[in-house]
């Protein structure tokens, strides 16, 4: 398997571009040379339309963009829509499973064995890639599991990809957040907003009617994406809202992903794509974690907020773009300034209006509304069953918890008192969340410490670093270089907790 590991993290480390079909051949080639590989497509559940949408597909032949629908009845719309339905599948033999079985048959019926892996952003489905031999029983769950690395760069394509086929025309329906798009996945109302948030509301009712430009600061996990999506919302623009989270995206595609790029302008641009800045014409742009830009980027961002005006990778033309700016970030930007390793100057153009959004340790009123809420929704994503609602002692077991995760944090307890719960009845058992802090703050003795998962350790071992640095992860000072870790390390630590 060593040599299939290699592989894959140098495709994790270096796909060349967010094109569909360049990224496909280059992964394809790179990859039929370590394991059976005979092609691998991507495609695209439309649940509203109860159809599946070929995307791509690369083989041995070439790589090809795919285009119309197959159509799905009610028991397949069940299997895929099921909460049970793993987030990657290994099948020796398609005939297995009746989905897979009708779906390939229709344009790659000579596919036997497959390795399925989901393309989830932030939990929303973007469509599956599957890797496929035309011989049966080739593939076993190792392989899957390091394939799965993958997901996310492919998730990304694929969101695009949805996106730039329906800004040309087409009826795919893509109604949940994938890239840039906040839709249904944040609550129109704000919640809080007449108790522990009513004066970041009263800012917010303020500010919005302006075209004024805002800087969302709190710690991770407080809501800054619902703050700013408040913003838009009040401003009473139509026009889009167009979220990026700053980072997310590898450095060596910032200059692609937020200018855009012509055809032609790099291997693999087999077609012109509008970057953030012209997708956000009209309407709002919401830099998420502003903090985490280089200062090549920070430049170039500069540059757009003084001229309005942008170019694309590859191109020699100035185009001219108009759009609010609402930026966030957990990180001290002054401190991050008198370091160097943020600008002066773009810090003085995007604080023309600061906005701070309090922990939720210190508005536990918000609790019982928040906590009803994320009951609701973990409900309809994660079981079919009938759940009590949250009880007056739960209640105040949530209000008692300090919260260092803020409202990520209670929505992940949330999700797993339901997961968890047996016949209907929901446990809120937060000594793991206090021991895994305590743990790490106590001196007790060894023997009086209760052992708790690795990865909730971790989690909040992570956190209260990250606290103590006051956001920063690399530099003089930062959790980095406290921890003695990489910062690319660290960072990708960050991400998988869903602390940054």
């Amino acid at each position: 398997m060593e040599p299939l590991k290699s592989s894959i993290h140098d495709l994790v480390m270096g796909l060349p571009s967010l094109d569909v079909t360049a990224s496909l051949s280059t992964c394809f080639n790179q990859l039929k040379a370590v394991m059976p590989l005979d092609g691998i497509y991507i495609n695209y559940f439309d649940k509203q339309q109860r159809c599946i949408w070929p995307i791509a597909q690369v083989n041995a032949l070439g790589t090809e963009s795919q285009s119309g629908k197959i159509s799905l009845n009610t028991f397949m719309c069940q299997r895929l829509t099921s909460s049970h339905r793993p987030r990657m599948m290994v099948l020796a033999d398609v005939q297995d499973d009746p989905v897979t079985r009708w779906v390939l048959s229709n344009y790659l019926p000579q596919a036997r064995s497959v390795i399925l892996v989901r393309l989830l952003i932030d939990g929303v489905h973007c469509g599956i890639i599957g890797f496929y031999s035309n011989l049966a029983n080739q593939y076993n769950d190792t392989q899957a599991k390091l394939l799965q690395q993958l997901h996310r760069h492919f998730a990304l394509i694929a969101a695009l990809e949805i996106q730039q086929r329906r800004q040309a025309g087409s009826n795919m329906s893509f109604q949940r957040r994938g890239v840039d798009q906040v839709m249904d996945t944040v609550p129109e109302t704000v919640i809080g907003e007449h108790n522990g948030l009513a004066e970041v509301m009263l800012k917010v009712r303020s500010v919005a009617p302006t075209r004024c430009t805002v800087l969302i600061q709190g710690e991770s996990g407080v809501g800054k994406e619902v703050i700013a999506n408040a913003i838009h919302q009040h401003s009473n623009s139509g026009a889009n809202f167009v979220r990026v989270n700053c980072g997310a995206i590898p450095e060596h595609l910032i200059d692609s992903i937020l200018f855009g790029h012509e055809k032609g302008a790099f291997t693999g641009a087999d077609r012109q794509h509008k970057g953030y800045f012209e997708q956000a014409c009209g309407g709002t742009l919401f830099l998420d974690e502003i903090g985490e830009l280089p200062l090549t980027a920070q430049v170039k961002l500069l540059r757009v907020l003084q001229t309005r005006r942008t170019t694309r990778v590859g191109g020699t033309g100035e185009i001219s773009v108009d759009f609010r700016l609402i930026t966030a970030t957990h990180r001290n930007l002054p401190q991050m300034i008198a370091t160097g390793e943020f600008r002066q100057d773009l810090w003085y153009r995007i604080n023309l209006f600061p906005l701070d959004v309090p922990p939720l340790r210190e508005r536990k009123e918000d609790i019982p509304l928040l906590a009803e809420y994320f009951l609701e929704s973990a409900i309809r994503r994660l079981t079919d069953d009938d759940h009590s609602g949250v009880t007056e002692y739960d209640t105040e077991q949530l209000m008692e918890y300090s919260w260092p995760g803020n409202v990520r944090e209670l929505q992940n307890v949330i999700d797993r008192a339901v997961i968890s719960s047996r016949n209907g009845k929901l446990e809120f058992d937060l000594r793991g969340e206090v021991a895994s802090v305590s743990a790490i703050t106590s001196s007790a003795p060894v023997d009086d410490i209760e052992i708790i998962p690795l990865d909730t350790m971790l989690s909040q071992y992570l956190h209260r670093v990250l606290l103590l640095c006051h956001g920063k992860i690399h530099g003089p000072g930062g959790a980095a270089e406290r921890l003695d870790v990489n910062p690319n390390t660290l960072r990708s630590k960050l991400k998988k907790f869903e602390i940054i």
